[in-house]
Formats: structure tokens, C-alpha cells, sequence
């Protein structure tokens, strides 16, 4: 029998971390007191959250809206939130629209019923999901594992293209999105350079400077498993980066990112060919495609 599951043995775990951090959990040893005595008071709590969205929650509190979810749970209090379906990111991204003049539908049932989209922008044939990653996994139930892939073909059969993203990848990677929105809806004034004026190809052999590009501009961020990097520089500087993992006459391309605002034609086929010239590869490349965010 796993001896965690002991009353007896949780006790004493959680008064040693008591005893260390003031906490319960060596997870909560960063909360602030005062958030951490919210979180652990029901009646603070449920006064804290009470008309308010869980971003909106955990912005307030600076945890994450997993901590909030789970405390929501806990206390059986969902009831007191407010009745706002718009979240925090849909709030933000209409705002972008309304700036660019951009006209859109939140929230409609009409477009693909009964499944609600988010926000669809008729013009362009787009539309937009924001999944929040812990208020749909921990409190949302009754949605099967094929929930946001059905969406995504019920508006691939319409011509819709539906880009989705979690509320941690606005959070990480909010300008990049962004640019990709205003990219789709043609607002977006991008610098076009072509792949002949790029001249200097070569092994990107400084990690960090891949970490950071790539951080910078692929909403994925940089990619661990991976043993080619390939930069190509403008001007002596990096505007974009392809890497993936050779192994076995078999290459999978993990990344291929280009510098943000900037479109450089041509140059995704000069960098695979700057590959298999320098690696002499005759075998497979492949790659894969998050249909979250492109359409393959």
C-alpha cells in the first residue's frame, strides 16, 4: 500500500512544509501570505471572486487560474462568479478589432450550432477560440476528448478557418498572436524581403540567441528535442531559425520560425536546402502541423 495515502503520513508532510514555509505544500512556499490566507479562508475567498471571471481572479491574485479553479472546487462556489462569459483574452482581442476597425460576432450559436464560437470575423473567414486550460479541464465536464477537433472541422466544412489558443499561450505569446490575427485580416503592415537578399545561411551554434528567437516569435516557443539549428541572418541579424532532430536518414523538422512583422519569401525552401546540402541528406523529412494555429 503507496504510504502517501496514509491520513497519518499526509499530516505530518503537510505540517513539516508548515513548519519550513508557513505553507502546506512546497508548491505554495511562493505565495504571498496574504494570497495564501485568501486561498485557505472560504469566507475571503468566495468575497474575493464574488461577480469576477477566473482570469480576472488570478490577475489579481498573480497565481495561476489552475490555483484558482482548484480553490473554486474546493469551496463548491462557481455559482458566485460572475455571469460575463466573455474572458479576459476575448475582451483583449476585440479590443485589437475594434481599433483596426475590424468587424466581428462574439459568442454566436449561429455559425456552427450548437457549438459556440468565441469570435468569428466574417470577412476573412476566420474565427477564434480561446480554450482556458484549467477552467475547462477542472471545472467544465461533459466535453469529450474530440470536443475542440470537432469544432475545428464543423467550421473547416463551412470555409471557416478557426485558430484556437490557450489561455497560457496568450500569456506567453500575446504579440505574436496578435500579429497573426491582424496578419489574417490583412491589417497588419509587414516588411517583405526576399529569400535572395538573405545571403548568409548557416548552423546557428549559439543556443541562447535560438532560444531567444524563437521564444520571440513561434507561439511554441523554442523546441527541446532537436539536434540540427539552422539561422539565417540579414544584415548580421537573425530573422529566422529552422530546427529538428536527424536521426536515422529520417529528419523531423520541429521549428521554422521567421523574425515577427517580417515576411521573407522563399526563405523556409533556401534553409532545407542550406540542410541538405550541409548534412549530404538523401532521406525522409517530416514534420507536423498544429491545427490549432494553421491549417497545415
Amino acid at each position: 500500500k503507496n504510504p502517501f495515502s496514509n491520513p497519518e503520513v499526509i499530516q505530518k508532510i503537510k505540517k513539516h512544509y508548515f513548519d519550513l514555509y508557513g505553507k502546506n505544500h512546497v508548491k505554495q512556499k511562493h505565495l504571498d501570505s496574504d494570497v495564501y490566507d485568501i486561498l485557505h479562508n472560504e469566507e475571503k475567498f468566495k468575497s474575493i471572486i464574488s461577480g469576477k471571471y477566473l482570469e480576472q481572479i488570478a490577475d489579481e491574485l498573480q497565481v495561476s487560474p489552475g490555483t484558482v479553479a482548484r480553490s473554486i472546487n474546493f469551496y463548491n462556489c462557481e455559482n458566485l462568479l460572475g455571469k460575463v462569459q466573455r474572458s479576459l483574452w476575448e475582451i483583449k482581442i476585440g479590443e485589437v478589432l475594434d481599433k483596426y476597425n475590424i468587424s466581428y460576432i462574439q459568442s454566436s450559436r449561429k455559425i456552427i450550432p450548437p457549438k459556440e464560437i468565441d469570435i468569428y470575423i466574417p470577412e476573412y473567414n476566420v474565427a477564434i477560440e480561446i480554450n482556458g486550460l484549467y477552467w475547462h479541464s477542472e471545472l467544465s465536464q461533459g466535453r469529450g476528448r474530440y470536443y475542440h477537433y470537432d469544432k475545428f472541422i464543423s467550421c473547416k466544412d463551412k470555409g471557416i478557418h478557426l485558430y484556437q489558443f490557450y489561455d497560457d499561450e496568450l500569456k506567453n505569446s500575446y504579440d505574436i498572436i496578435i500579429s497573426k490575427i491582424l496578419y489574417l485580416c490583412k491589417k497588419h503592415q509587414h516588411n517583405h524581403i526576399g529569400a535572395r537578399k538573405i545571403k548568409d545561411i548557416s548552423k546557428l551554434t549559439n543556443f541562447t540567441d535560438e532560444v531567444k528567437f524563437l521564444n520571440d516569435n513561434h507561439i511554441q516557443g523554442r523546441a527541446s528535442n532537436r539536434n540540427v539549428s539552422i539561422g539565417a541572418f540579414y544584415e548580421g541579424n537573425l530573422v529566422g531559425v529552422l530546427t529538428g532532430y536527424n536521426k536515422n536518414n529520417i529528419f523531423n523538422l520541429t521549428r521554422y520560425s521567421t523574425k515577427k512583422d517580417y515576411i521573407f519569401s522563399g526563405l523556409f525552401s533556401k534553409m532545407l536546402k542550406y540542410f541538405i546540402n550541409e548534412y549530404s541528406f538523401k532521406g525522409v523529412i517530416q514534420t507536423f502541423s498544429d491545427n490549432r494555429h494553421s491549417n497545415g
